[in-house]
């Protein structure tokens, strides 16, 4: 007879062995190294308001927005001007060291701590300052510099090898989060009427987050209803199709369709951010053959040669 004792010991086991399947470790390096860039296309994009937004000189002070928002904050503490001036130069100097792999595990704390600090004192935080937090909060924890990083050339001038293989855990997180968002996104969508009778497309180019904001397809319902239904169709083919191998490819064609369109808006950030986040959802296997559909057309040595 089974105790139930036997039941969790065997849920724990699968719990263990699916986090910490071995995975590629080039597969933290690219997220590693993508995920560092666009936050420092964030930063910089953030550093251009943050006199009005991050200090106490700017629309509201940090006491102020404390009695409203009692979340852990450096702003808090550092809210003049040049202080938070400091504090963008530190968060972009262990951005630059996370992505080159130096130091990364204190630079990913440091970084991790910022988008913390930053998106608790912002007024007005979007969805991918929120992503970006959640995803860092993941590599922070995660082993991203066994490859392509300055810790990996060390070892090799000492004469040690690093592991090539990694525990899945952060990958599965950064998944998880993906499909989530999309369901959670998905499930608001349906349930709006303009989303369902397709005009959302007709108001969103004379929306604020359009770059035209012009009425182009008023006189164009059906092209409306046919952009705005495919929005939701790629939707829910690009984290299905991410899921599983013999798809993925096509996952990607999905979601950097729907992005891409997305990118040439007044949140590229958000695309961006997506777009990244992919990449956590291949294999090892998947960036074998990418490298050899790349050595067929003779561009790594191309770009090896320069």
């Amino acid at each position: 007879m089974q105790r139930p004792i036997d039941g969790l010991m065997y849920l724990y086991r699968w719990v263990a062995s699916l986090l910490f399947k071995p995975a590629d470790a080039r597969v933290y390096a690219i997220v590693r190294i993508l995920y560092t860039l666009v936050c420092l296309i964030n930063l910089a994009h953030l550093w251009t308001s943050a006199p009005e937004l991050l200090t106490d000189a700017g629309l509201m002070s940090s006491d102020a927005f404390f009695r409203h928002n009692k979340a852990f904050s450096v702003l808090y503490w550092i809210s003049d001007p040049f202080g938070v001036a400091c504090l963008f130069v530190l968060a972009f100097v262990a951005l630059v060291a996370m992505l080159v792999g130096f130091q990364t595990r204190a630079a990913s704390i440091v970084v991790f701590i910022w988008q913390f600090s930053y998106t608790a004192r912002l007024l007005g935080s979007s969805g991918w300052d929120y992503l970006l937090l959640n995803i860092g909060f993941v590599l922070m924890l995660s082993p991203l510099d066994q490859v392509w990083s300055v810790r990996a050339w060390r070892a090799r001038q000492k004469g040690e090898t690093l592991e090539t293989m990694a525990p899945q855990y952060g990958l599965l997180l950064i998944q998880l989060e993906i499909v989530l968002m999309y369901i959670q996104t998905l499930w608001y969508k349906v349930g709006d009427p303009y989303w369902r009778n397709g005009e959302l497309a007709t108001y969103f180019l004379m929306g604020t987050y359009s770059v035209v904001q012009e009425p182009l397809l008023l006189n164009l319902p059906r092209v409306s209803v046919f952009l705005t239904h495919l929005t939701l169709f790629l939707e829910v083919l690009a984290p299905a199709f991410l899921c599983f191998a013999r798809t993925r490819l096509w996952g990607f064609v999905c979601g950097y369709t729907l992005h891409f369109a997305i990118f040439f808006s007044e949140v590229p950030i958000f695309s961006l951010v997506c777009l990244m986040s992919y990449w956590a959802f291949v294999s090892g296997d998947d960036l074998d053959r990418l490298q050899a559909w790349f050595k067929r057309r003779g561009w790594l040595m191309k770009t090896s040669g320069a």
